[in-house]
């Protein structure tokens, strides 16, 4: 309860499932993250806030370059690209 008697606002959390078999918890940004922290440890789950979210995808801007160039595209798989492939790209030595 705060000094004025109210009450903090309810955290916002979204789940997704991981691939392991756990989930994800998602919430706005840090003060909801520290209102979910123990129920997210007891679960097991990990949790990001929206700006974590953010940063990961600014590493992943070719994601952003095909949700742009394809509204309505649904990211279902992301892979790294393999060494081999960096191969492929390149300019042909003859």
């Amino acid at each position: 309860m705060g000094a004025n008697g109210h009450q903090p606002m309810p955290a916002a959390v979204w789940e997704a499932p991981n691939p392991d078999g756990g989930v994800f918890l998602i919430v706005r940004d840090d003060a909801d993250a520290s209102q979910i922290a123990i129920q997210a440890k007891e679960r097991q789950a990990i949790l990001y806030t929206l700006a974590e979210i953010g940063r990961l995808l600014s590493r992943y801007p070719e994601i952003a370059k095909i949700k742009n160039s394809f509204p309505g595209a649904m990211v279902t798989e992301v892979r790294r690209r393999s060494e081999t492939a960096m191969f492929l790209d390149d300019d042909l030595p003859f």
